[in-house]
């Protein structure tokens, strides 16, 4: 059987199957076209006035007023919202009459169409709209909650669960964006992290809505060191922040580092013992893994300072074997007094980065 034919049949017989859903509403006027709008009005105010009169109302605070996500912007200007309506004709003592019919196709067409305009998916992030388009949006929002939730529609409409999921959430973050929020997004170099701010619990890669001001968030990862992120959000504003987990492993070792190198100044090559706590990372104590830091530099002099390029490779041996190398650079300036504290700071600030890098492999 043709594919086309077979959805255009089972829709077909799903229609049929609802034949009772119908709501109509009788306009009048001059003229066809002003009886037609007369009908309109009429269908969407019933829509409104069954909702206002069967559902509880959510309220929101907006600019301190206390309003209800079902009343704010609902008004027979919606009904420029509805599609697909069908309308009967009649005229009597040159007065014209138009019957507007909503049925289940009416609603299948309009229910499209508002998602068409609402779904993230489809009109992408709403973090630059203005307060206008704002308000436009959460008018669209709640005349297609207003639909939803209109008597029978829940039990016959096969979308009505994912529809009614997006609405409401596009609903509290369009509020959220007019009530003075802003929001973030917090990323990490690890998978399922969980993010804490207050008493709240958040994932990460997700956009978290938070009230202007300064807030504390706390990431956690198991085995992981948990990781403070401070950050300060103006209304409207959306940040994008990114933090680098370091793996956490019980009982420090002492790793042999290897710094070679000659210059000027006379540097030998030396070898000495450290911990690699001091350099934000704890190793568990396996002796068949071992660590080795090689430095060298670049020197020129530039008038009364002396420009160094520093270079620094990781190398991690398991069972004397060469598993991983990375590598570092920086450079400094510095006068012949200050040369042996910056470079100092130098070696540790490319063994720390080094280390920090490497954490993954442990």
């Amino acid at each position: 059987m043709n594919k086309k034919y077979l959805i255009f049949l089972v829709l077909s017989i799903f229609s049929l199957a609802n034949p009772n859903f119908t709501i109509s509403a009788e306009g009048i006027g001059k003229t066809k076209q002003l009886a037609k709008k007369d009908a309109l009005n009429a269908i969407s105010q019933q829509i409104i006035t069954k909702i206002n009169s069967t559902q509880t109302s959510i309220k929101k605070s907006i600019n301190g007023k206390l309003v209800s996500s079902f009343k704010s912007n609902i008004t027979t200007k919606s009904n420029v919202l509805l599609k697909g309506i069908s309308y009967l004709y009649t005229k009597k003592n040159n007065i014209q009459y138009a019957t507007a019919i909503f049925d289940y196709s009416a609603l299948d067409i309009t229910l499209k169409y508002l998602m068409s305009n609402i779904n993230p998916k489809k009109i992408g992030t709403t973090r630059k709209y203005s307060d206008k388009k704002l308000k436009e949006l959460i008018e669209m929002c709640n005349f297609a909650k207003a639909i939803l939730y209109y008597p029978k529609v829940s039990e016959i409409y096969p979308n009505f669960s994912t529809f009614k999921k997006i609405i409401l959430k596009q609903l509290d973050e369009s509020n959220k964006r007019l009530d003075g929020y802003g929001s973030i997004e917090l990323s990490t170099n690890v998978e399922n992290a969980l993010i804490t701010i207050g008493d709240k619990t958040y994932k990460t890669n997700k956009e978290i809505f938070l009230k202007a001001g300064k807030h504390s968030a706390y990431i956690k990862k198991q085995n992981h060191k948990t990781i403070k992120a401070t950050f300060h959000l103006s209304s409207g504003e959306y940040l994008e922040k990114r933090v680098s987990f370091i793996k956490k492993v019980a009982n420090k070792i002492p790793v042999q580092i290897s710094i070679g190198g000659v210059d000027d100044f006379n540097l030998k090559t030396r070898k000495f013992q450290k911990t690699l706590s001091n350099y934000n990372m704890i190793m568990v104590d396996k002796s068949n893994l071992s660590l080795k830091f090689y430095y060298e530099e670049e020197i020129k002099k530039s008038g009364v300072f002396i420009k160094i390029q520093s270079n620094m490779e990781l190398e991690i041996y398991k069972n004397n074997n060469f598993i991983k190398k990375y590598t570092s650079s920086k450079g400094f300036k510095a006068s012949k007094k200050s040369f042996d504290k910056k470079r100092k700071n130098n070696i540790l600030y490319l063994m720390d980065k080094l280390s920090r890098r490497a954490s993954s492999s442990f």
